[in-house]
């Protein structure tokens, strides 16, 4: 377990890297989060551990992406790392507490989910 935790918290130093996935309380597909990070971010380390203790009903898995050494990165996100992205969009940058990620978390896959519906309904009209 120790092993585990240590392997997650530790900043990526591969970019890229996949974390293993967090189980959610309620199953379903697993939900990327991309995590634009560097060696050294105090603050990520910070975010990763609030992301660890975060309760989800959907399980997620964090794709890590190092930014150091990619000039687009670094100009897009240089200084406001950590950035947590959730279903491609930018949800938290800086610091963020596990109550916080719990709510935007479901606050976006609700909306997901609305605009499927709402576009599967558009496509059926359409048809009749």
């Amino acid at each position: 377990m120790l092993t585990r935790l240590l392997h997650f918290l530790l900043p990526s130093q591969i970019q890229g890297r996949r974390s293993p996935a967090r189980t959610g309380s309620a199953g379903g597909a697993s939900v990327e989060l991309v995590f634009y990070t560097r060696p050294g971010c105090g603050l990520c380390e910070e975010m990763k551990a609030e992301l660890e203790r975060a309760r989800t009903a959907r399980p997620f898995h964090l794709r890590e992406v190092d930014i150091s050494g990619d000039p687009e990165l670094e100009a897009a996100h240089g200084r406001s790392i950590p950035v947590l992205e959730i279903l491609g969009r930018a949800a938290f940058k800086g610091r963020l507490t596990a109550a916080d990620f719990e709510r935007v978390f479901a606050r976006r896959l609700t909306e997901a989910q609305r605009r499927g519906s709402s576009a599967g309904e558009s496509e059926r009209g359409r048809e009749d």
